[in-house]
This record gives structure tokens, C-alpha cells and sequence, in this order.
């Protein structure tokens, strides 16, 4: 069986208090994502970023006793938020 047939959609939504703006910097910036990405406690040791479909965001957390954990997310949409207006 191939397991792609079986795949199902992981959706993550978190409310930020925040401007629309600063949240999609955040997500978009592979520097940004460095910073804050994982648990509490880990580092982000390595992070690569292809902001675009297609794209991966690949990264290794590195916990306080030294272990590393990769993870990778792929882009299948990129929709930037609409200018605010000032």
C-alpha cells in the first residue's frame, strides 16, 4: 500500500497578539523563525527556508542535553496579508 494514499491534512491555527504584519515576518523570515520556532528549551542549531509552493522550511532542534530532532514543513500555498491601509 502506498502510504501517500492515506495522508491527511495537519492544520495548525494559533490567535498572536500582534500586528497581521509582524506575525507574517515572523513565519517568513528564515532569521525570525530561528528565534522562536519549537518548544522551550530547544535551539534551532540548523534552518533552511524556500518561502515559495513547493518550498520546505527544514530545521534541527537541538534540546538542553544535546539530542538533535529535524523536522521539515513543506508550502503548498503562500499568501502574504493584505496591506494595511494607514
Amino acid at each position: 500500500m502506498d502510504a501517500r494514499n492515506n495522508l491527511q491534512e495537519f492544520v495548525i491555527s494559533r490567535t498572536f497578539d500582534a500586528p497581521r504584519e509582524l506575525v507574517w515576518k515572523m513565519f517568513t523570515d528564515v532569521k525570525h523563525m530561528k528565534e522562536w520556532w519549537g518548544p522551550k528549551g530547544v535551539t534551532i542549531a540548523k534552518s533552511e527556508m524556500d518561502l515559495r509552493p513547493g518550498g520546505i522550511f527544514h530545521y534541527a532542534m537541538r534540546t538542553a542535553d544535546g539530542q538533535t530532532m529535524w523536522g521539515k514543513m513543506a508550502y503548498r500555498e503562500i499568501t502574504p496579508p493584505p496591506a494595511s491601509s494607514s
